[in-house]
């Protein structure tokens, strides 16, 4: 489904859509490139063909790309990057699906610690909910 969305819909900075808003969030803040790496970008065809049409030979977006200032603004710090990436001035190699496991995985006790906490709130629910439900057919039997 993510690299789906990223060869179907992704396209460069000129012509954003919500996809690649998303994307270029996802990107920017995980310090990421793609799903695996730079690579997917060569199958979103959108992004070939806006690039093609720009006619600069990029082959990463800016947000893959090592940001300087306002990451919001994807001022690469190397001007070169969307062109020529390299491990010293983009993320190319550091896909945000895998980046996104070891997140989770190094916050384990977190996710399960909400899972838990959401598990009892609804069981709260359930329980507030019979006891009314119980309260207005007793309510319904003492007026008859």
């Amino acid at each position: 489904m993510l690299k789906k969305s990223l060869s179907t819909k992704y396209t460069v900075r000129s012509s954003r859509n919500t996809v690649t808003l998303s994307w270029d969030l996802v990107m920017t803040s995980m310090e990421c490139c793609g799903v695996n790496n730079y690579t997917d970008f060569s199958q979103a065809r959108k992004f070939v063909a806006a690039s093609r049409e720009e006619g600069v030979g990029r082959k990463v977006p800016e947000a893959c790309c090592i940001l300087q200032g306002d990451h919001s603004l994807l001022q690469p710090a190397d001007e070169n990057c969307v062109v020529s990436p390299s491990t010293t001035n983009s993320y190319l190699f550091k896909g945000c699906y895998n980046k996104f496991l070891h997140l989770v995985s190094e916050n384990l006790n977190l996710v399960f610690g909400c899972l838990v906490g959401v598990g009892a709130v609804q069981f709260v629910a359930i329980v507030f909910a019979f006891c009314v439900s119980v309260l207005g057919m007793h309510t319904q039997i003492y007026r008859n």
